[in-house]
């Protein structure tokens, strides 16, 4: 069985890199674009791993994160976070 890899992420390009990428390396790929999004995946089944961004459109990741810790438990987390002001920064 592929292991499971939950990217919770409001942008789409980066969803789709990512998605991609993992997928083409035998990987389930679970993407969210909110944090609700990510609440309902978790509802079907835990992920083996995360990727959480910083900034959602319906909460900050940090926070989502401390609300599912518990019954993540020692799941690997990866937060990732991009703060620019134009596409050249």
């Amino acid at each position: 069985m592929a292991k499971r890899i939950l990217l919770l992420d409001d942008d789409a390009l980066i969803r789709s890199i990512l998605g991609d990428a993992l997928e083409a390396r035998g990987y389930q790929f679970l993407p969210a674009a909110t944090g609700g999004q990510a609440d309902a995946l978790l509802a079907k089944a835990l992920p083996d791993l995360l990727i959480v961004d910083g900034l959602l459109p319906d909460t900050r990741g940090v926070e989502w994160i401390a609300r599912h810790r518990n019954e993540l438990g020692s799941r690997p987390i990866f937060f990732i976070s991009a703060f620019w002001k134009d596409s050249a920064t």
